[in-house]
């Protein structure tokens, strides 16, 4: 299956490295921005808590505590650097607490074990001949003892734990001239399998596991000409490719749907006007694995002079969020949004003038929505709980 698309040649972002190196940016300088969305309105989202101010100076991804009252988050700190790497690192936030729980250099791409202590993340140091590696990891948030594995030298993108909680889902890719694969990692004894996918570059896109973990599908890019979307079965060690989209897309997400196990993708792609202004538009869309019809189930579009940041896509392939941050003028005051859509519901969250927004996480749920907030010099996240009924319920 591919989603084509009418305008050639026009690129909104490049396809993020599985590093995902995201500039580290405060308000005025975020590269993210949009609008309000269009049908049914879903006002009324409740605040739930606000943290109090992060040292650093950008909130990257993080992931949210089962009952919504922590948030792992990875932040670039303001005022270390080693060479060209700014330090960033994991922080545990509570409503009355912020915590470091590891140390860097890079680290990046928290993952919560439902119900428990342990969050799985990606550690990149300097490699050989000036090259960078990465590695997954384990911190235990009592203790912060950090566990790694022994692992095939290369650059693993975002892990993710199977629903039981004893696998992790990770897209590798090697310094020598083995082909990229995906990784999954039985913890109970460290066993590893390996389903190879082609000449995929994984993205910064994390994968995801179907409910009876005998599924997993993993996002990245093809030669930067398309993007794709594979599917890998860890008992057989197989995977094959189940849909593409154009290059000039930003494919950020990918999800299993829970009532039909259909593949659910998110996009942010440009819209070209006839009087060539440009509006961004972010959307979800859904792919039965029979490959028959491909549906897009929401859009979020911005506003003329609004930027839309990089979407992220609901863990149960229904929901889509994003930021929205005004162009910024001299002398002019940050302007921002969260707009979100769930299930044929949209909303928009509006935040305080001065600031800069993006989206950090949602729950495993999709009720919560972790966004964070910039000033010229702090940064906050907070928790909303969005007016829908979900899956769950």
């Amino acid at each position: 299956m591919r989603l084509e698309r009418s305008v050639a040649g026009r690129v909104l972002l490049s396809a993020l490295a599985a590093v995902g190196f995201l500039a580290c940016l405060g308000c005025g300088s975020t590269e993210v921005g949009g609008g309000a969305p269009t049908g049914k309105r879903g006002e009324g989202a409740q605040l739930l808590w606000t943290s109090g101010a992060l040292p650093g100076s950008g909130v990257l991804e993080g992931s949210l505590s089962h009952d919504g009252m922590k948030l792992v988050v990875s932040l670039c700190e303001r005022t270390w650097q080693d060479g060209d790497m700014e330090r960033q690192t994991l922080w545990l936030v509570a409503p009355d607490s912020v915590h470091r729980i590891t140390g860097g250099p890079m680290d990046r791409h928290p993952d919560w074990l439902r119900g428990r202590s342990k969050v799985a993340f990606t550690r990149t140091r300097a490699g050989p001949a000036g090259s960078l590696t990465s590695a997954v990891y384990i911190v235990n948030l009592e203790s912060l003892d950090e566990r790694a594995f022994d692992l095939p030298i290369g650059i693993y993108g975002p892990p993710r734990w199977s629903l039981e909680g004893q696998r992790l889902a990770s897209c590798a890719g090697f310094l020598d001239d083995a082909s990229p694969a995906v990784m999954v990692l039985e913890l109970a004894n460290e066993t590893v399998t390996w389903a190879p996918v082609g000449e995929l570059v994984c993205g910064a896109a994390p994968p995801a596991w179907s409910e009876h973990g005998d599924r997993i599908l993993i996002p990245g890019s093809y030669r930067g000409i398309e993007n794709q979307i594979w599917l890998a079965r860890p008992d057989t060690g197989t995977a094959r490719e189940v849909c593409s989209t154009p290059g000039e897309m930003l494919l950020t997400g990918v999800a299993f749907g829970p009532d039909t196990g259909d593949v659910s993708f998110s996009v942010a792609f440009p819209l070209w006007s006839n009087a060539g202004a440009t509006q961004e538009t972010a959307a979800p869309y859904r792919l039965p694995l029979d490959r028959h019809k491909l549906t897009r189930v929401a859009t979020l579009t911005a506003e003329a002079g609004w930027l839309i940041g990089v979407p992220l896509i609901s863990a149960d392939g229904k929901g889509i969020a994003t930021a929205s941050n005004k162009e910024r003028q001299p002398q002019e005051p940050c302007r921002a949004a969260i707009l979100w859509s769930y299930a044929g519901v949209q909303g928009r969250i509006p935040i305080r003038e001065g600031y800069g927004a993006g989206v950090v996480a949602w729950s495993r749920s999709s009720e919560l929505l972790a966004v964070s907030y910039e000033g010229e010099d702090e940064a906050r996240v907070a928790i909303y709980r969005l007016p829908i009924r979900t899956h769950a319920e």
